[in-house]
């Protein structure tokens, strides 16, 4: 199957980067674009009107612009490869965010690191790429964090 649109979610982390990576392979062999999505969460109560957990909107412009510049930086390094590549950034949930980003972009692949989070973490915080793989209408490639990676990620030395 060739793919045309691939879709990489990142959150600035440089284990996200490793998506990147594999991305370029797949639109290299598939004269694919790529879209890169970052996604300022916002806490599922600010959707639902409790003011408790009003979100800080300074706080996301801060953010958005942050995210702005890092996807930027990635895309102009995707472009000076060859790849055609667009950027997008949007506030809510990351999950919902990238299924909606799937559906309005007519994204066929989806390229994504998970950051390898077990036992109790895993639990409380759950897995954007296991409920992506749950939810996506189409393919998805999960890229996994290197055996070092992994002990960085889990406080190890």
């Amino acid at each position: 199957m060739a793919y045309k649109k691939i879709l990489v979610p990142l959150d600035g982390s440089s284990f996200s980067k490793r998506a990147v990576e594999g991305a370029i392979k797949v639109a290299k062999a598939d004269h694919a674009s790529i879209i890169l999505l970052g996604v300022v969460e916002i806490p599922p109560a600010a959707f639902e009107g409790y003011t408790e957990f009003a979100v800080n909107v300074e706080a996301n412009v801060e953010l958005k612009k942050k995210l702005y510049q890092f996807l930027d930086e990635e895309a102009d390094n995707l472009r000076d490869k060859g790849l055609n590549t667009a950027v997008v950034v949007k506030e809510g949930l990351p999950i919902e965010e990238i299924d909606a980003t799937v559906e309005s972009e007519g994204v066929d692949l989806i390229v994504m690191t998970t950051h390898g989070r077990r036992g109790f973490s895993r639990f409380l915080l759950g897995s954007v790429a296991e409920k992506v793989v749950r939810t996506a209408s189409c393919s998805v490639l999960i890229v996994r964090p290197t055996a070092p990676e992994l002990k960085i990620i889990e406080g190890k030395s």
